[in-house]
């Protein structure tokens, strides 16, 4: 529908944007056989007149002569009158029908006074009172017109996508009613085909071309935008978050939690990443307000909040909300080393893989016997990793160090893609991960921060594995040189950070928050949440849930009655005492600036 066209009644229950045309009545005539009265835009008069037809034959073709005359400019009004109404039918139709049906979408009718009148047989998707703007005064992402009718008295303006769906012709009402029955069925939930994964020719783009922008996409109809993204950080609850968010009944789950499309699929279209997320039908079908994804493989690296901000905010334009979530950055570290080192290398020493390099770091190492042998004479133990670690990280984060002069020189003026930021910012912005590791240097020794261990340790197994997963073990908690990046390309209003011992301890609370800062309408999460904890410990997989009470009982074998650790279930690390105050101490200036960046504080001890 186009901008400034008014929402007219033409039935119950439906609204138009076509101008309605007034009937006008003829005045009476004072005697005769013929009336012809009409009001026509071709005459320069108001109305013509034909009175009281005579029987002389000259009467009769000046009459004939009238009736041509009325009947040419009769057809010529009408052509105008459809060629205006076409007009108003192709601006009403940007959402696929001339009639908008507010009763089945709404539950009301919209009349200028702003008077509802309630639908009795049917149970409409969604609640114009309460769905667009809530209690805090926040709307969901992309829906800004809807609320703007919603709450707008008088006339309304038009609606030019179904919130983050863009439009496409529907006939509205089957794709509302014949879904109804399956709103709370998953299964039901419909996504659009679009390039295959690795069938699409496009060639890969910079992050300056704007090739894929969906400003210029021509092939987005009836697909939706994200509402959301979590980023990250991985090993914080990113899998419960997303599953617990996807419990709300006005949220729809993507295809699959982890899409990667800004950090490892951004050569494939716009279209291939949202064909990923549920189509505009089932938004209609089931009263959804958004959807979005959950990608940890965002949270570190600077050129995706690039990226997103390239292609998914328009400057005024609306744009997806970013969610964080931060954990203990000890006890972060203790699950990354578990999950990132031993299970792998466990994996790698029981199937024993054939390629050369892993066949020759496995060679001297007996074959078929127990985890805990192997973990405990071939695998580095998790204090050896870090000190080695921190070491690197001390000498490289000094000020104006190699990190900072690295990032600077990558990143900043003349024309890198934080010029600017570089240039305003009163922090340095910093790439430690990309730049304080260094590179390999041997098959032997993968990088240089492990070469004194290998030396000391030449029977101990870290050879064949991920090193950018396992050299970071520590640098990945620093939280607040990543967050930067974020921050210098959304605004505070666009970001919020959740900290995973909330979601641990107070996780209805928590999603609740989460919920009303995305613009969602207030919901209890007790229930989805009461279900448990995903990709927790052991209980690997995005969608792999373990039950509180499976939690419970794994917290007491693994540690005393009164020092549970939930966030690190599965994950039995030995830590001194020792240790753990250096960390503690590493992690303290990171951690305030993590706060003070946010304005928000986690309660690490």
């Amino acid at each position: 529908m186009g901008r400034g066209m008014r929402w007219s009644p033409i039935g119950e229950g439906k609204y138009s944007s076509i101008p309605s045309r007034t009937a006008r009545t003829p005045p009476s005539s004072p005697g005769g056989d013929i009336e012809l009265s009409n009001r026509h835009d071709c005459e320069e008069e108001d109305e013509f007149d034909v009175y009281s037809v005579h029987t002389s034959s000259q009467s009769k073709v000046w009459i004939l002569a009238i009736l041509f005359v009325a009947a040419v400019c009769f057809a010529a009004v009408s052509i105008a009158d459809r060629n205006k109404q076409d007009q108003s039918e192709q601006q009403s139709n940007v959402l696929g029908a001339v009639e908008f049906p507010s009763d089945v979408l709404f539950g009301t009718a919209l009349i200028e006074d702003a008077h509802t009148i309630k639908s009795n047989d049917f149970s409409p998707p969604y609640d114009i009172q309460s769905d667009f703007l809530n209690e805090l005064g926040n709307i969901p992402p992309f829906w800004e017109e809807v609320e703007h009718i919603a709450n707008t008295t008088g006339a309304f303006s038009g609606v030019t996508s179904w919130g983050p769906c863009y439009p496409i012709q529907y006939d509205w009402r089957e794709q509302v009613s014949v879904q109804a029955p399956f709103r709370s069925n998953n299964d039901e939930i419909t996504y659009l085909n679009a390039p295959g994964r690795h069938g699409d020719k496009t060639p890969q783009s910079s992050f300056y071309s704007g090739n894929h922008d969906v400003s210029i996409n021509t092939n987005l109809a009836g697909l939706c935008r994200p509402g959301y993204i979590i980023i990250g950080q991985a090993k914080c609850g990113t899998s419960s978050l997303y599953q617990y968010l996807s419990g709300h009944p006005r949220v729809l789950p993507a295809k699959q939690k982890q899409l990667n499309y800004f950090k490892y699929l951004a050569y494939m279209p716009m279209e291939w990443y949202l064909s990923n997320f549920p189509s505009a039908q089932s938004f209609l079908a089931r009263g959804a307000l958004m959807t979005g994804e959950s990608s940890p493989s965002y949270f570190p690296y600077p050129e995706v909040p690039h990226l997103i901000h390239e292609r998914m905010r328009a400057e005024n334009e609306p744009h997806p909300k970013i969610i964080a979530i931060v954990r203990d950055p000890i006890s972060r570290s203790m699950s990354s080393y578990k999950y990132n080192y031993v299970d792998p290398a466990l994996k790698m020493l029981s199937k024993r893989p054939k390629n050369p390099q892993a066949h020759a770091a496995l060679e001297n190492i007996s074959e078929e016997m127990p985890d805990e042998y192997y973990i405990e004479n071939h695998l580095f133990t998790f204090e050896e990793l870090v000190r080695a670690e921190i070491k690197v990280l001390q000498q490289c984060l000094v000020p104006d160090g190699v990190a900072e002069q690295m990032s600077r020189s990558k990143y900043g003026p003349p024309n890198g893609m934080y010029a600017d930021d570089f240039t305003d910012a009163a922090i340095p912005l910093i790439n430690a991960d990309e730049f304080c590791y260094g590179e390999s240097i041997s098959d032997a020794v993968p990088l240089a921060q492990w070469a004194e261990l290998i030396q000391q340790n030449p029977n101990k197994l870290i050879v064949g594995l991920d090193y950018h997963l396992i050299r970071s073990i520590v640098g990945r908690s620093l939280y607040s040189l990543f967050m930067d990046w974020w921050y210098a390309r959304f605004s505070q209003d666009d970001i919020y950070v959740v900290c995973t011992e909330d979601l641990h301890f107070e996780p209805a609370e928590t999603m609740l928050n989460v919920s009303l800062f995305l613009g969602l309408p207030r919901f209890d999460f007790t229930n989805v949440t009461s279900e448990g904890m995903y990709n927790v410990g052991f209980h690997q997989g995005y969608d792999t849930l373990t039950t509180w009470d499976e939690i419970e009982e794994e917290a007491v074998s693994e540690n005393d009655q009164d020092d549970r650790d939930y966030a690190n279930i599965g994950y039995d690390v030995d830590l001194s005492e020792e240790l753990r105050n250096e960390l503690m101490e590493f992690f303290l200036p990171y951690n305030e600036a993590l706060f003070k960046l946010t304005g928000k504080r986690c309660q690490w001890e």
